[in-house]
């Protein structure tokens, strides 16, 4: 990178290790700091971990405290059916007003995930 970068990734607890694996060869980029966010359910409860059933409450609980302005990339399954809500019928505009935050919503299918956030990136 030509300068030092910081990227937030939210995900279900599910798929935040889960992708372990992808999140430890992004680390080993020079100059990026990547932060993932296992993001708990607060709606269903913790036992339901997986990232499409995250409500905006969600992660107005679980992004709490992020420097304003801060930008967090989130998969594109948590907004029902692909469209402008959570599953809650909070809007992504609710939780950037709340936190002072700007949310990204990543593609689901790999190739074209990567392909965004190395964008983002250059």
């Amino acid at each position: 990178l030509k300068s030092p970068h910081t990227l937030y990734v939210g995900a279900g607890l599910s798929a935040a290790s889960g992708l372990k694996p992808l999140w430890e060869r992004f680390s080993q980029v020079q100059g990026l700091d990547l932060r993932v966010i296992p993001l708990e359910n607060r709606f269903f409860g913790p036992t339901v971990n997986v990232t499409g059933l995250l409500t905006g409450q969600c992660l107005m609980s679980g992004l709490t405290g992020l420097d304003k302005g801060s930008c967090v990339w989130l998969p594109e399954v948590m907004l029902r059916d692909m469209g402008n809500a959570f599953i809650d019928g909070t809007t992504p505009e609710t939780v950037e007003k709340a936190l002072d935050i700007q949310l990204r919503f990543l593609f689901s299918e790999g190739g074209a995930l990567l392909n965004q956030l190395f964008e983002t990136l250059t």
